[in-house]
């Protein structure tokens, strides 16, 4: 069976899901006007890089694995039997399974509670029901705890602990390339910082955001290591931002922030709502959303059923 993506991560989140089923990985080369974008450096090298480290993580499981570009892909839909939830989108018609891979994809299972942004989470829920081609001749692969969501008919568990291991399997050259770029010391005890993306959500909350970070590094006598958003070419987190001291910056963002939770002297982790969260060790992990509604709603409203169905508590600042 082959696993259509261009995520690398979702590779060892299918074979959690479904093992040696799959025998092929078709890497899929996105259409960058799906998503207004146009043909620049910085998406080029983002695409190389995912596919780069898709190739790695396939030949780690002795695992075939090829290409198809955007067109292709759409053009030989009907042969498609298990995808990542972003690339269904509504154009698969035909019975399907589909690994829940991006945390916004699980505003499909459903709000528990309706009673603030209601006709937003109705909104949200509609939208990706639809677009994952939601219907209950399709299997659903996700993360976490639905014991209240039993409106999504199909729902498979992917076993975490598996998940986590099959990472660990996959993870020993990325995460030796990581050490190497951002210098981290085996002696030294560090802070992990996944900010958020300031284009969206404004500088000021990166602001307090970072504010909370300082706080939290001093107390503890952490470094920080931060891992920007891939995309995020709004900052370069000025001075400002941070003691120069104990804070370790690299411009490079085409690591993946999965493999960063495995590294061993990581105490504490602070982070946006993200999908890689999943590998966190939420003993570490503290997740801040903006205090401001429309911030919140705009940017965050459609993680919230991820986060619960991981169980990730947030703190609104």
């Amino acid at each position: 069976m082959k696993f259509y993506t261009n995520n690398p991560i979702s590779i060892v989140t299918c074979i959690a899901a479904v093992g040696n089923q799959v025998n092929e990985i078709v890497f899929v080369f996105p259409n960058p006007s799906n998503r207004g974008q146009g043909i620049t450096e910085h998406y080029l090298k983002v695409l190389n890089s995912r596919y780069s480290a898709s190739l790695k993580i396939a030949n780690r499981f002795n695992i075939k694995i090829s290409t198809i570009e955007w067109h292709a892909f759409q053009y030989n839909i009907s042969e498609v039997k298990i995808v990542d939830a972003h690339l269904s989108r509504g154009q698969i018609l035909h019975e399907h399974s589909v690994i829940m891979q991006p945390s916004d994809s699980y505003s499909a299972l459903g709000f528990s509670q309706l009673r603030k942004f209601t006709r937003n989470k109705i909104a949200l829920t509609n939208y990706w029901r639809r677009n994952i081609n939601y219907d209950k001749k399709n299997t659903f692969y996700i993360f976490g705890n639905t014991k209240d969501k039993s409106n999504l008919s199909n729902i498979i568990h992917i076993d975490l602990e598996l998940l986590n291991d099959l990472l660990k399997f996959v993870s020993a050259d990325f995460i030796h390339e990581i050490e190497m770029e951002y210098r981290i010391k085996a002696d030294s005890k560090y802070l992990l910082v996944l900010p958020p993306y300031t284009e969206n959500t404004g500088v000021d909350f990166t602001r307090v955001f970072f504010n909370e970070v300082n706080s939290l590094a001093a107390k503890d006598n952490l470094n920080v290591i931060i891992k920007p958003h891939r995309n995020d070419n709004t900052l370069e987190f000025p001075h400002e931002f941070r003691n120069t001291d104990s804070f370790n910056y690299n411009h490079t963002k085409h690591f993946f922030s999965e493999f960063f939770f495995l590294i061993p002297n990581i105490q504490k982790i602070v982070s946006v709502p993200s999908s890689s969260l999943v590998y966190a060790d939420i003993s570490k992990l503290i997740t801040y959303v903006p205090n401001n509604k429309i911030n919140f709603r705009k940017n965050y409203l459609d993680q919230i059923c991820f986060l619960d169905s991981i169980g990730v508590n947030y703190f609104k600042i």
